[in-house]
């Protein structure tokens, strides 16, 4: 920030400078500052799609949704084949639940039928949004107009999976390899098509391969976790040692609070209002509730600068008693020493759960429960837990989770992030609100 305010002290219309301050900006929640600077470099050149996509994504943060689409739709029109301006516009509207959902593809589609990149974003974007027919569709034509392109029958491989068709799976995961055989992310499609057809050696032989090349390739992980409890190998337990892995703790009070509780009614006040859509994210695990936008620790809020000291205190103390374990995949990265990789906050709504899911970029994730509601606290319903254990994706086997959580107002879990995990869903008038981290070593 320093940097660019002595570049625009040289040149107070350097769109650039101002673009990118804008960008940091929004990184520690100032987003009104933001918007002020891109209005700024609007005023310079009212036409530049980058300014007006960045413009459009702060004021989507700060709830104002007719003016982000209204920009959205402006960088749109000066680059309609940019696939990024598509990519947030459509995130937005999936979130305000809004009609036009997915238009702007097929009107771009419509004037320019062989852009073929926005083609395939369309068929992604059908993929979350649970429309696989319509997916497959369009990903069966490109394989055909694009029969060198690997992320067509990639995709196509994903969706046929979702559709259970897991032979289709396989044969096209196998095509998208061999246009792009050192590609660990193909590699771990195929493992994953291998496994959920009920072929966990063949599934196996590959994460072998992938695991070597990188060691801590936490979906190569999760997946390794599968196929050794089908095929019942006394390595699962070490991979998921869920006793000696997890960390669930209550937090100390902080210093200027009476107690733990006095401390959660101030984070729910900054927290709820950071709540702002009326879905659940398009591109997230949960499925009936919200998500806050941005890395929640980033921001200058006093409760949240609180938070993340006191969970940054627990996990030190949970880590520093860790073995030296020189292969295992968590304990071999234990330097005593990590860094914020995200947070977020979630807020599930009645029926609301968390899909069965793992972290990709993580060493360690979990929440913090902020608010619960009562049904939680029903040990033999279990509603609203999270459990470990139980396959997010398609598959020939019956694998229910194998350990389950109670979660407790005031205290924060920490696992691995490979591990699957989910929720139960729950029936409550009141919301389940909770922190969520990852962490890596560095």
């Amino acid at each position: 920030m320093q940097y660019y305010e002595q570049a625009l002290n040289l040149d107070a219309n350097h769109i650039l400078s101002l673009q990118n301050s804008a960008i940091l900006l929004k990184e520690i929640g100032l987003n009104m500052k933001a918007i002020a600077l891109l209005k700024r470099a609007m005023r310079i050149n009212p036409n530049i799609p980058e300014v007006l996509q960045n413009l459009a994504t702060n004021q989507a943060s700060l709830g104002f949704t007719e003016e982000s689409i209204i920009n959205f739709r402006k960088a749109i029109a000066l680059e309609p084949l940019n696939p990024s301006h598509h990519h947030w516009l459509n995130l937005l509207l999936w979130s305000i639940k809004e009609e036009s959902f997915l238009a702007s593809y097929k009107s771009v589609l419509d004037k320019f039928p062989n852009a073929f990149l926005i083609k395939r974003e369309l068929a992604y974007k059908l993929i979350l949004a649970d429309r696989k027919v319509e997916a497959e569709l369009i990903l069966l034509e490109l394989v055909k107009k694009e029969p060198n392109n690997s992320l067509n029958f990639k995709l196509l491989g994903n969706v046929s999976r979702k559709l259970r068709k897991f032979n289709c799976a396989i044969d096209y995961h196998l095509k998208a390899l061999c246009l792009e055989s050192n590609n660990l992310s193909l590699k771990e499609e195929l493992a994953t098509s291998y496994f959920s057809a009920g072929l966990p050696q063949k599934a196996e032989c590959i994460l072998l391969d992938i695991l070597k090349q990188n060691p801590i390739h936490q979906g190569a992980l999760a997946l390794k976790s599968l196929v050794l409890r089908v095929l019942e190998k006394d390595e699962y337990h070490e991979l998921c040692d869920y006793k000696s892995l997890i960390l669930y703790e209550k937090l100390n009070t902080p210093k200027g609070f009476e107690s733990l509780d006095e401390f959660n009614l101030l984070l729910i006040k900054t927290l709820e209002p950071m709540h702002i859509s009326k879905k659940h994210p398009l591109e997230q695990s949960l499925t009936g509730g919200t998500q806050s936008i941005g890395n929640l620790f980033l921001q200058s809020k006093k409760p949240l600068k609180i938070l993340k000291n006191l969970l940054s205190d627990k996990f030190k103390e949970f880590i520093s008693s860790f073995p030296v374990v020189a292969n295992h995949p968590v304990y071999s990265r234990n330097s005593q020493q990590f860094k914020d990789g995200g947070s977020w906050s979630v807020r599930l709504n009645s029926s609301g759960y968390h899909r069965s899911h793992f972290h990709s970029h993580g060493w360690f994730s979990g929440p913090y429960y902020v608010s619960l509601p009562p049904q939680i606290q029903d040990t033999e319903a279990k509603e609203g837990w999270i459990k470990f254990g139980e396959p997010g994706i398609e598959n020939v086997y019956n694998l229910e989770a194998d350990y389950l959580l109670q979660p407790k107002e005031g205290y924060m879990a920490r696992f691995p992030s490979y591990f699957w995990h989910g929720t139960t869903a729950f029936k409550s008038e009141q919301t389940r609100l909770v922190v969520t981290q990852d962490v890596i070593p560095f």
